[in-house]
């Protein structure tokens, strides 16, 4: 999640196709259900993808599943926990390297090794 573009999202008001808005982006109205349907919304991702922002389009796909897992009314408890699962998997990917590889032994969590390889590899640029 490190690699999210803020700056993506900016661009993403500038496009009405988009459909993002300033309050949504900003979460001016709290608990607005409008706004972050706006901000999760497919033209938000389609614009993200656009742009080959893919990492900001998967970060908005997850949450939004998250919240379709949460929120959402009529879907079945199958589709709920696969909702939750995609949520898990997006964040385990990010805290463990070794994740996606399809090793899921929690024991081997570190959560700080991608933020020490992230450090290092500014410390080297900046260097």
């Amino acid at each position: 999640m490190s690699d999210i573009g803020l700056e993506s999202f900016v661009e993403a008001l500038t496009d009405k196709e988009a459909g993002l808005t300033y309050p949504a982006l900003t979460g001016i109205r709290k608990q607005s259900v409008q706004d972050v349907e706006r901000l999760l919304g497919s033209g938000v991702i389609a614009f993200m993808e656009k742009k080959h922002d893919y990492e900001e389009a998967m970060l908005l796909k997850a949450v939004r599943n998250w919240r379709r897992a949460i929120d959402e009314r009529g879907i079945t408890e199958q589709q709920r926990q696969d909702l939750l699962q995609e949520f898990m998997d997006y964040i385990c990917r990010d805290l463990m390297l070794w994740y996606s590889k399809g090793l899921k032994d929690f024991s081997m969590l570190e959560v700080f090794q991608r933020w020490f390889l992230i450090a290092e590899n500014q410390s080297k640029i900046a260097g």
